[in-house]
């Protein structure tokens, strides 16, 4: 079995390895002696150390994504192996199947594990710096396990490295770029990924990126009235949380209820209410 090219990405190359359950992430692609795709910028090698080093640091956990280290692909080029994905990462899951989510119950324990993850990365001392579904990969059972830490940083950033996508940036709110609190920028940015789990679509996802930066810049964020967990993503995205632990604790109480049926009633009443404010008739 030969290695297939899977994607290119802003910063990497991805291929299936040949043994079927785990793929290399390089920034040459190699299948024998031919070259498959080649990203030409300099400190690469370096650059996949430091990722490497990253999950050494954070070590097994349920919810992050698994590395077996660096492996030469070619003589001086190195690639990191990983393990594979079955259902790709999360935004793609769900724009290929927008019209069928899952269950609510199947969804809060994806936030869920995100968390969990999250949590255990901070405890670690890591910062991520783009949290964002594209980088949350999806597995049998509908485990998810955070991954992409390319940009992660041990410790707090010494530099500007992070780069969260419009919709998971935290806004100034009277503060410099660099002044917002790291952790809070995460706890944010996690927010917005559970909201995308949660309401199976990104936060305004009709609108285009200049729109958004507006809104959030007024304080205008998505109604969350409708969404299992929204008082949850709307407690992150106002800077109420201090950990992800902390969030971590509220969805499992959250889960609890949902799970012993004492959510039934006043999320069915809620869900009736928005169907009829949403209906044409209205």
């Amino acid at each position: 079995m030969s290695n297939t090219l899977l994607g290119i990405g802003g910063s990497s190359i991805v291929t299936a390895a040949n043994d079927g359950k785990t793929v290399l992430k390089g920034y040459e692609a190699w299948d024998g002696d031919q070259l498959l795709a080649l990203r030409e910028e300099n400190g690469c090698e370096k650059l996949l150390a430091k990722e490497d080093h990253v999950y050494r640091l954070l070590g097994e956990h349920p919810h992050i994504l698994r590395c077996y280290g660096l492996v030469e692909v070619h003589p001086s080029v190195h690639s990191l192996r990983l393990e594979r994905a079955l259902h790709g990462n999360v935004r793609e899951f769900i724009r290929n199947n927008k019209t069928t989510p899952l269950s609510e119950e199947d969804r809060l324990n994806m936030a869920l594990g995100v968390t969990s993850g999250i949590a255990h990365m901070h405890s670690k001392n890591i910062i991520h710096c783009d949290i964002s579904c594209r980088n949350l990969l999806l597995f049998p059972d509908w485990r998810v396990k955070v991954g992409d830490f390319g940009s992660a940083r041990d410790g707090n950033p010494s530099e500007n490295n992070i780069v969260e996508e419009i919709r998971y940036e935290l806004p100034l709110r009277g503060r410099g770029f660099e002044d917002r609190p790291y952790i809070k920028r995460e706890l944010f940015a996690l927010g917005s990924a559970i909201y995308e789990i949660m309401a199976w679509e990104m936060p305004f996802e009709e609108l285009g990126t200049d729109d958004v930066e507006k809104k959030y810049a007024a304080e205008e964020f998505p109604d969350v009235t409708c969404v299992l967990a929204g008082d949850i993503i709307r407690d992150c995205w106002d800077e109420k949380f201090e950990t992800a632990e902390d969030i971590e604790g509220a969805i499992k109480k959250l889960q609890q209820k949902h799970q012993s049926g004492a959510l039934s009633k006043p999320m069915d009443i809620a869900l009736d209410l928005c169907d009829m404010l949403t209906s044409p008739e209205m």
